[in-house]
């Protein structure tokens, strides 16, 4: 059997012994002139004038630390610790049983505009999608049963972070709301609030910073970016908004009929027999409403008609008279789908904005003979410009 070489020899183990024990001192900064000719590793810049500043070095004295801590993160961009500080400094602003619980609150709605609206933009999902580690991926409920990701998810699937911010969030428009003239809140932050209600698939707190804008005077304030804001957080439209889940939002066997042909009553009860079976085998109540267990997401995004639909959502949008946008118009389409009004889209929106028209032909054809004609031309700063 042929010896096996040793990959280091032992004069040259005994020579790195030697050169551990020995100590170098540290060699000084260089600091000289600048050489003439092109330098290719090292580099001289002059001394700069210009100083850094924490946003708890421009704001007087804390209250609490966890503020000051929050806004130093905030400065630094730490995204791994802005959910948690935010977290642990709303906590406080929500305990009333705690001694310095009015000093927190009273410092919290005394704060700077500008410190607050950067204080909401840093923890906004879409703007700062690195709060939440598990952004842009689809966990399923596999995943949350067997792997380690399931413990970022509640019974319902979402987010526990995007959660836990919007508790933070709804504590601070309440106290902000109550704050003097100079420190009221505006349109944006109300759209940033809306933005943590859609990620936490919170519906109802979604419509309750939307009325509490009306109760703050800001009614006539709302804008396109406000109401498509809204309808995203209503209708998940976003990808963060139905956790980038796609069978959330896709629509089911049971979905696809008319409500002017409903389909027959045998029909449906084999189909929720379907429905019940598959719920019953789920170990969480995934994609359902918190307040009402026995329906699904999709079934509230279903309704056609009545005060809930999107078709009356978008007739009382139109009353307020605000410019219209292609991105209200796209959020529009969405909705639309979600709640299966393929005439609304067609007439509503693409017949109505952008001249376009389409033209069932005879549904019996494979495909279905479909016709699009018609088209307007918009000039470059036109808002409504695809």
């Amino acid at each position: 059997m042929t010896p096996r070489r040793l990959v280091w020899s032992g004069r040259r183990l005994n020579g790195l012994a030697t050169l551990k024990g020995q100590r170098h001192d540290l060699l000084p900064l260089r600091c000289g002139q600048p050489t003439s000719g092109r330098r290719c590793l090292a580099s001289h810049t002059a001394p700069s004038n210009t100083q850094r500043h924490l946003f708890s070095e421009l704001m007087p004295p804390s209250v609490r630390p966890e503020l000051e801590l929050l806004l130093e993160s905030i400065q630094k961009r730490d995204m791994s610790r802005i959910s948690w500080e935010f977290t642990a400094w709303t906590d406080i602003l929500s305990d009333v049983n705690l001694p310095y619980h009015e000093a927190a609150v009273r410092e919290a709605r005394e704060l700077p505009g500008s410190t607050f609206s950067e204080i909401l933009r840093s923890i906004d999902p879409l703007l700062s999608p690195e709060v939440d580690i598990a952004h842009g991926l689809n966990l399923t409920q596999g995943h949350a049963q067997f792997t380690f990701p399931g413990m970022l998810l509640n019974q319902f699937g979402v987010r526990k972070v995007h959660h836990g911010i919007l508790q933070g969030v709804r504590t601070l428009i309440a106290i902000r709301s109550e704050a003097s003239s100079p420190h009221r809140l505006t349109p944006a932050d109300y759209e940033m609030a809306m933005r943590c209600a859609g990620a936490a698939v919170d519906y109802q707190q979604a419509k309750a910073f939307w009325v509490a804008m009306a109760a703050q005077g800001l009614q006539d304030s709302r804008t396109s970016k406000s109401w498509s804001d809204f309808i995203k957080a209503r209708f998940m439209v976003e990808p963060a908004y139905y956790q980038f889940d796609r069978s959330r939002v896709a629509f089911l066997a049971r979905d696809l009929y008319s409500n002017h042909n409903p389909l027959p009553m045998s029909t449906v009860k084999r189909l929720d027999n379907i429905r019940f079976s598959v719920n019953a085998l789920k170990r969480e109540p995934w994609n359902r409403r918190s307040d009402e267990l026995d329906e699904d997401m999709r079934r509230l995004l279903r309704r056609r008609v009545g005060y809930k639909s999107f078709k009356n959502h978008w007739i009382r949008g139109l009353y307020y008279g605000h410019e219209m946008d292609e991105e209200l118009l796209c959020t529009s389409m969405i909705a639309f789908a979600r709640s299966s009004s393929v005439y609304s889209i067609k007439k509503m929106i693409l017949e109505n904005y952008y001249g376009i028209i389409v033209t069932d032909g005879d549904a019996s054809r494979q495909p279905a003979d479909v016709r699009i004609s018609g088209g307007r031309d918009f000039p470059p700063n036109s808002p409504l410009k695809p």
